[in-house]
């Protein structure tokens, strides 16, 4: 049986050839835009599984990402843990268009197992930077 080590969400996640060590940057936890449609450019999903010896190591899975009732991405494919007991899907998404504000839900399943990953998407007040000029000629033409 399957079991789920950790799974996140980040902007970017790489992995050390060397070492096999992975890091993650800009995990995220919430998205919050000034306006919608908003396009989040990179979106990348860490899912670290165990299996235990008895497992098939080539297991089905699929992932999921919807907001409300819409779908906005689906894409099925196989886990291949080979010979380890360990393994880690690291799936990399450009231009993810999230069209509303509301609760983006990130689902990963395999084997009977299902994680979802919930990021709220929230609308920013539009914030009015000051005005500002270092020229008193240019801040009276646009006081005028």
């Amino acid at each position: 049986m399957l079991s789920l080590k950790y799974a996140l969400c980040a902007e970017a996640v790489v992995r050390d050839a060397a070492s096999n060590a992975l890091s993650a940057f800009n995990i995220l936890e919430e998205i919050n835009a000034v306006g919608f449609p908003v396009v989040v450019p990179r979106l990348a999903i860490v899912v670290a599984l165990q299996r235990e010896a008895s497992d098939d190591s080539d297991q089905p899975a699929s992932l999921r990402i919807t907001l409300g009732d819409l779908e906005l991405f689906s894409h099925a494919f196989t886990l291949t843990f080979r010979e380890k007991l360990l393994n880690r899907a690291i799936l990399a998404l450009q231009g993810v268009v999230i069209p509303a504000p509301g609760a983006l839900k990130i689902e990963f399943s395999t084997s009977g197992l299902v994680h979802t990953i919930t990021l709220p998407v929230a609308t920013l007040g539009q914030q009015q930077l000051p005005l500002t000029f270092s020229d008193a000629s240019l801040q009276e033409a646009t006081s005028a």
